[in-house]
């Protein structure tokens, strides 16, 4: 006999019980639980991922609690959306820009070079900044 479940639950088919939705999951329909993907958490009883706000990310999934999204760096401004998955998505300060070499890394603009926030090598040599942008 199947038994009714109620959403952030499911009911393995063959067990009859049902079971809340385990921390790092989440449960969209009434059968299956699914990991919690990167960029957000799911604590228990979750029906939906909740995205890690802004100025956070989380790459591994399995996220149980808002504590397990990581701040970005002193160096970077924030991201640019929620549900960030890298260090690589919180975007450089104004007056940095982003190395051409390695991403996850901000170089300061030296005398001379407009750069806004998370300006790229290529905006500056093309004079395509970012519209927030101010002299060094």
């Amino acid at each position: 006999e199947r038994i009714s479940c109620e959403l952030g639950s499911y009911c393995p088919e063959s067990s009859g019980v049902e079971k809340a939705c385990d921390p790092g999951y989440y449960c969209s329909d009434t059968i299956t639980r699914t990991s919690c993907p990167s960029g957000a958490y799911c604590p228990s009883g979750s029906i939906a991922p909740t995205a890690c706000p802004m100025g956070t990310y989380r790459s591994a999934e399995g996220g149980t609690e808002l504590a397990g999204c990581v701040l970005c760096p002193e160096d970077r401004s924030g991201t640019a959306s929620t549900g960030s998955t890298s260090p690589s998505d919180c975007l450089c300060n104004v007056n940095n820009y982003v190395s051409p070499i390695d991403p996850s890394v901000c170089v300061p603009c030296t005398r001379g070079m407009i750069c806004g926030v998370n300006t790229t090598v290529d905006a500056i040599m093309t004079g395509t900044h970012s519209p927030t942008s101010a002299p060094c």
